[in-house]
């Protein structure tokens, strides 16, 4: 745990050592610095969360298909809504500029 502790805080110190030109302007593919930090801890919750999500429905979708006896309609929207979506989330998310859509549709 001390580990993470350390490298968490020499993260936080190299982005706020960063000089103040680079904080104002834009980063690499015209996103803020912090956007790519925000985005990067987001997807350490997110991506497995909506993997494992997509994984269930997944599942789902198959126990629906035999139990509806291989009626596609109700399988396909659970597909839909659990397979389809964001599976990271950007910067432009983070900055607000696009959604997040953990259900897909």
């Amino acid at each position: 745990m001390r580990n993470h502790k350390r490298l968490f805080f020499a993260l936080l110190a190299t982005f706020a050592l960063q000089s103040s030109t680079a904080w104002a302007g834009d980063f690499d593919g015209g996103h803020r610095p912090m956007s790519y930090v925000g985005s990067a801890f987001a997807n350490v919750l997110y991506f497995p969360a909506k993997v494992g999500f997509a994984a269930v429905g997944a599942v789902t979708t198959g126990v629906v298909y035999v139990a509806t006896l291989f009626e596609k309609q109700p399988a396909n929207e659970i597909w839909t809504a659990s397979v389809e979506g964001d599976y990271i989330v950007t910067p432009s998310m983070i900055e607000g500029h696009e959604d997040v859509d953990f259900i897909g549709g």
